[in-house]
């Protein structure tokens, strides 16, 4: 009954978390920090706030990492800076003392470094290749391009200095969240990337040489917006989602689709959730969820009713959620026995959390091969099962506090079995090169 308690609470403030939007601080609505929100005193009784809870609250081992790193030395210098810095800055030095955990989960809110106006940049890495998958229309040309520098500061340089403020145990995972940096002018201004509003910013043309334009932080708008979707000459299997009746709960969380002249069965897991985790409280979000045991035996249902030689199970956009979930869909797929040794699955630096866990579990439990890019994250880690509120800034810190361990053969993260990275070129053309990997692969007898 104690378990029980404790999970629906975990899920109560999970699911308020997301339901709580990106409302922003009032000092996040401009690009021109003011220190009008708190005072020097309010700061500093948040910082002391935080050096006095936190030790409590989170895990013995991940305080202990922290306290190597310097974070109490941290912490006074920062009550000593608070007079000099703005307060986008202060937020920003309180990220850079928790990053130093070492652990993906232990972070600060991420809505605080939403901003109402950002950069026209939004970009997508393909392989050691950052490219602009979407912009402002006037600036339609720069689609497809890769970004070179901002400032005249490479991206490799970019993303070093990123690595300070991402909460993470792995370097894939600071480079998959680093693209959401970039558009931020507050976290170019906190590294040193620029001291204005207006950024140079430069890309590579195949046929030009190097590009070289403007950008100066704008309300991002979709109607104003072009994507590398309208220009891509047909879409890839990952974005074929299926849209008949028995796929409407949210076909954004897990959905199928049977590729006939492949005979392989599609399964994009995106979110480890399920309605039967959720508490009366948030009935209005739990009509979205869908239902794991209900999809299960629909999935199953197909496979057996169906010429399916393959399933594929990707993992690719999966950030987490939670674990019993993957192992209620992993127990059904294992009364199919004509899948014993042909399910394949495809990981990626966003892979994260729970979405680790389940690559971890597909392979350990269902012999699965993967493909694909190693994960964001390790698959034994720490969980943020708490939530430390400052009391004047309201900043929310999300504490791990619970170690997670799945399978001890695992010490970092996963690495799937064929090194897959997506290519520019083929993208554009609507292949998927984890998916044409695994219809060359043989079948593994398991």
């Amino acid at each position: 009954m104690i378990f029980k308690r404790t999970l629906k609470t975990t899920a109560i403030i999970f699911l308020l978390i997301i339901l709580s939007g990106c409302n922003t601080s009032k000092d996040s609505v401009s690009t021109v920090e003011s220190k009008e929100s708190l005072t020097d005193e309010q700061w500093i009784e948040d910082i002391e706030y935080l050096e006095e809870k936190l030790p409590r609250i989170l895990a013995k081992e991940i305080y202990n990492t922290l306290e190597e790193e310097g974070f109490s030395k941290g912490i006074t210098q920062l009550k000593e800076r608070v007079s000099e810095l703005q307060d986008y800055e202060i937020k920003y030095e309180l990220t850079k003392l928790i990053a130093k955990s070492g652990e993906g989960h232990t972070r600060l809110d991420n809505q605080l470094y939403e901003e109402e106006k950002r950069y026209p940049l939004e970009t997508y890495w393909f392989g050691d290749e950052l490219r602009l998958v979407k912009t402002d229309k006037r600036k339609k040309e720069l689609i497809g391009k890769e970004l070179l520098s901002i400032n005249d500061i490479s991206v490799d340089e970019i993303v070093k200095r990123m690595d300070s403020i991402i909460s993470h145990d792995t370097n894939q995972w600071v480079k998959s969240q680093s693209r959401r940096y970039i558009l931020r002018p507050k976290a170019l201004k906190f590294l040193d990337i620029t001291k204005e509003d207006t950024i140079k910013v430069k890309f590579k043309d195949e046929e030009k040489g190097v590009l070289e334009v403007d950008m100066t932080p704008q309300k991002i708008e979709s109607d104003n917006m072009v994507s590398i979707k309208d220009i891509m000459e047909e879409k890839s299997i990952q974005y074929r989602r299926d849209t008949r009746a028995d796929m409407k709960d949210n076909p954004n969380f897990y959905w199928y689709k049977y590729i006939k002249e492949d005979k392989i069965l599609y399964l994009q897991y995106n979110k480890c959730m399920d309605k039967s985790i959720v508490h009366e409280s948030v009935e209005e979000y739990t009509k979205s969820i869908p239902d794991i045991k209900k999809f299960s035996n629909r999935l199953v249902d197909y496979i057996n009713n169906n010429d399916v030689e393959r399933l594929i199970v990707d993992l690719r956009f999966n950030q987490g959620g939670y674990t019993r979930i993957t192992h209620t869909l992993v127990l059904k797929l294992k009364e199919v026995n004509k899948l014993r040794g042909r399910i394949f699955i495809i990981t990626g630096k966003n892979t994260f959390s729970a979405g680790v866990k389940a690559a971890a579990t597909f392979k350990e439990e269902l012999g699965a091969t993967s493909v694909g890019e190693a994960t964001g994250e390790n698959v034994n880690f720490y969980a943020s099962g708490l939530k430390l509120i400052l009391p004047n800034s309201k900043i929310g810190i999300m504490c791990s506090n619970v170690y997670m361990p799945s399978y001890a053969n695992y010490p970092r993260n996963f690495i799937p079995n064929v090194a897959v990275e997506q290519s520019f070129k083929n993208y554009l053309k609507g292949i998927d090169d984890a998916y044409e990997e695994i219809k060359k692969l043989d079948i593994i007898e398991w």
